[in-house]
């Protein structure tokens, strides 16, 4: 639900401790990024020692003895840092498999015994989540200039679609600003009350909020079509050749009911198909 554990490789346990010390004492305030329903910030929670090694897919894990620095938070904030999702590779089944949490007392030592490895360690880790927040700041003002300017396209979607999924709404605005960074785009538009966010089913979904309607009146009329005929038009219009997988994302209709509609559009020579197969495209005639 939006919050990610990240697994920090290390060379030593005082590692672990200055990557501590940064994340305590770090101030997320001025972090202007996407955060996920649960709030924004990162917990440091333990270092762990790699027991065994193994390959899960083309994931490799280990080697045996590798130390990691387990650090914990909102998705967004810890996506921004480099590690490994090991947890999500593994399983939480057999995460205690194939590694063992050291304990605290240890680290302490490793601090005390260590100290000039355990402060690179910290002034690192400070560095990194200082270019974490200043990046937000730029992404943040970037994409949310593209929210603003893609209002009217988002609203189409979602009242063709109802609630969508931001790769739903990222495919429904192509080839539009594919530059975007979506999940930023959408949680902008989230916090101007344009959109609400909820989580199901392991997926956030996006809708417009109930004063969505007065945000887009210096915007052009929105021109929903009704009938499976009338999206398709609108929808070649827009995006030019596309092929009956296109179509039918983009206006919310199985694949085959689309072929049905895009045969009667040929017959009255409204729409022309080119090519055949699976490289088959339609476009307004």
């Amino acid at each position: 639900m939006g919050r990610w554990e990240r697994y920090l490789p290390i060379a030593s346990l005082a590692e672990a401790a200055g990557i501590r010390d940064a994340i305590e004492a770090f101030d997320f305030s001025d972090y202007e990024g996407p955060v996920s329903l649960l709030g924004g910030d990162i917990s440091y929670v333990c270092a762990v020692r790699g027991t065994h090694a193994r390959k899960n897919g083309q994931t490799p894990i280990g080697p045996v003895g590798q130390l990691y620095a387990c650090i914990y938070g909102d998705k967004y904030l810890v996506g921004g840092i480099y590690g490994y999702e090991l947890d999500y590779v593994l399983g939480a089944d057999d995460y205690r498999t194939y590694f063992e949490d050291i304990g605290l007392d240890l680290v302490e030592k490793a601090k005390e015994a260590d100290p000039l490895a355990s402060e690179a360690a910290r002034e690192r880790m400070t560095t990194v989540l200082n270019h974490v927040v200043s990046g937000s700041k730029v992404s943040t003002i970037v994409n949310r200039a593209i929210g603003i300017e893609e209002r009217p396209q988002i609203a189409k979607i979602l009242l063709m679609h109802g609630p969508a999924t931001c790769d739903e709404i990222k495919r429904g605005v192509y080839p539009g600003n594919l530059r975007a960074d979506w999940y930023t785009v959408l949680s902008e538009l989230v916090k101007e009350g344009f959109l609400i966010e909820e989580y199901q089913d392991g997926k956030y979904y996006y809708s417009l909020a109930e004063g969505a309607g007065q945000m887009l009146e210096c915007y052009e009329p929105l021109d929903i079509p009704t009938t499976p005929e009338e999206k398709i038009i609108k929808s070649l219009g827009e995006r030019g050749s596309l092929s009956s997988a296109d179509i039918a994302f983009a206006i919310g209709a199985s694949t085959t009911s689309v072929r049905e509609h895009l045969r009667k559009l040929i017959d009255q020579n409204v729409v022309v198909a080119k090519g055949r197969g699976s490289s088959r495209r339609y476009a307004l005639a």
